[in-house]
């Protein structure tokens, strides 16, 4: 499974999703705005997103931290 969080520092929900995603036991790739990616970069990968953090798995684009949420206890 690969996993890829975009965040950004000092964000409660991104923090909150790396938690998440570590009790799971579930490895992912950390990607910082400003540092990893610009906001423009972003928009070309996730058009239309306002907000982070934005999880993808296998390339498909889950959401913010509550969608992750809600991903997890699904699958």
């Amino acid at each position: 499974m690969t996993i890829i969080i975009y965040s950004k520092p000092n964000c409660s929900f991104c923090v909150k999703a790396k938690k998440l995603l570590n009790i799971k036991n579930l490895a992912f790739n950390e990607k910082v705005l400003d540092k990893d990616f610009t906001k423009e970069q972003l928009l070309d990968i996730l058009p239309n997103v306002k907000t982070l953090p934005q999880i993808q798995i296998n390339g498909k684009h889950i959401g913010g931290y509550r969608e992750l949420e809600s991903y997890l206890n699904t699958n």
